[in-house]
């Protein structure tokens, strides 16, 4: 599978857990932690396995397209 694939699939494990978060009615501070667990953060093992593949030769590679799109995490 392509670097860029399973970074999608480990991102949206966010979307999942909030989508289950919803069905089971969770408080609001669950889903709040459900969003921002990961943060900002890069998926770095695919991100790096991308540049490895030659993506860092491409004037289209955005490294946006392997981080978490949660806000930071908040107290």
């Amino acid at each position: 599978m392509a670097p860029r694939e399973s970074a999608k699939i480990i991102i949206a494990h966010i979307s999942a857990g909030l989508e289950k978060a919803d069905s089971l009615k969770l408080p609001k501070k669950v889903s709040q932690a459900i969003s921002q667990h990961h943060g900002t953060k890069l998926v770095k093992f695919f991100y790096e396995k991308a540049r490895e593949n030659g993506a860092k030769d491409l004037d289209d590679f955005d490294e946006n397209m392997f981080r978490y799109p949660g806000k930071k995490p908040q107290g």
